[in-house]
This record gives C-alpha cells, sequence and structure tokens, in this order.
C-alpha cells in the first residue's frame, strides 16, 4: 500500500487540483503540449507514434534514443522518469493517468518558478523560467536582450508560436471555464 498522505501533501496537491480550472493554467498545459510535439496522454518520447498503454506507473526508457541515450519522456508533457518519481516522494504516488499527469506539470509549473509569472499575465517569463531549468527543454530562454535555445541542445521551439499557442488555447479555456482564481 501507499504511505498516507502528509496534511502538506493534500494541502499541495488540492491546490493544484484547483488551478486546473484556471483558464490560464490550462492554455499553458495545452502549450506545453504543442510545444512538446503535440504529444497525447500516451506518448512516448520519439517521432514514430509510439504509445505506452499502462497508466499505473510511469513506462520508464521506452522511448527512442536521443544521442545515443534511451529517454523517458512520456506523456503529454514529456515527463521524464526521475522528475515522476521525484514527485511521487515529496508528494504521493502518482499514476500515468490524464489528471496526475496534468497536476504533475502544474507542479514542475510551480517549481519553475513559473506560476506567479503566468497567472500575473507574463507568459514570456513563465516559459523562460522553465527553459532555463531544462523542465521542458523545446523552451526558449530569454538571454542577452533577446531569445535563445534552450541551453540543453535539443530543438527548440520559436517563441511566437509558443505564444500564438497560448493565446488560442486561452481563448477556448475562458469559454469553458471563466476566469476565477484566488491565491492561497
Amino acid at each position: 500500500p501507499a504511505p498516507a498522505l502528509t496534511p502538506w501533501m493534500r494541502r499541495r496537491r488540492a491546490q493544484n487540483e484547483a488551478l486546473l480550472n484556471d483558464p490560464r493554467v490550462r492554455a499553458f498545459l495545452d502549450m506545453i503540449s504543442f510545444s512538446e510535439g503535440n504529444t497525447n496522454y500516451d506518448t512516448l518520447f520519439g517521432i514514430h507514434g509510439r504509445t505506452f498503454s499502462d497508466r499505473s506507473t510511469h513506462p520508464g526508457t521506452r522511448g527512442e534514443n536521443y544521442r545515443g541515450q534511451a529517454q523517458s519522456a512520456a506523456g503529454r508533457y514529456q515527463i521524464q522518469s526521475p522528475t515522476y518519481e521525484d514527485h511521487g516522494n515529496r508528494l504521493g504516488r502518482y499514476t500515468m493517468s490524464d489528471r496526475d499527469q496534468d497536476l504533475m506539470a502544474i507542479e514542475i509549473i510551480r517549481e519553475g518558478p513559473a506560476l506567479e509569472s503566468l497567472l500575473a499575465g507574463n507568459l514570456d517569463e513563465a516559459i523562460s523560467r522553465l527553459g532555463r531549468r531544462r523542465f521542458w527543454t523545446s523552451f526558449p530562454v530569454l538571454g542577452n536582450g533577446g531569445w535563445r535555445p534552450n541551453p540543453s541542445g535539443q530543438p527548440t521551439q520559436n517563441i511566437g508560436d509558443l505564444r500564438a499557442r497560448y493565446r488560442d488555447a486561452l481563448v477556448r479555456a475562458m469559454e469553458e471555464v471563466p476566469l476565477v482564481w484566488t491565491p492561497g
């Protein structure tokens, strides 16, 4: 059996659940998926449409190789196996269900730290912070007065494309759930 969640774990997970209702967060999650290759919740790293079906846990290093190394990026947000394990240790066990992937991505955004920037309307800062920390290596970073490729050396998305995807996703998310968020 999984260990019991501490009060802090329960509170943090509840906060992340509440953030799923914020259109800005939902639009940002959509933008991440776009940036990582229009991934689905069952996508393995790579360009050949490989998927996984066991959603009870992270699939591990079943993705394609990148520069000679097996990759563990999986799911809609291409979460790496070590990140999955770390979140499970700190916040209680996760699965790779759609909802748990969303919650892990929100926690990564919080750790970025990019959540405050996102909620304050500073999309560029949120993207750059997460790119700089290499949470999503497809994100460019701000530096020396302009946008630069991600320092990981992996292919980086164009900031204009990311902004456009976010704007379009925000319009859709606002139609689904009006903006209501209170800090907590």
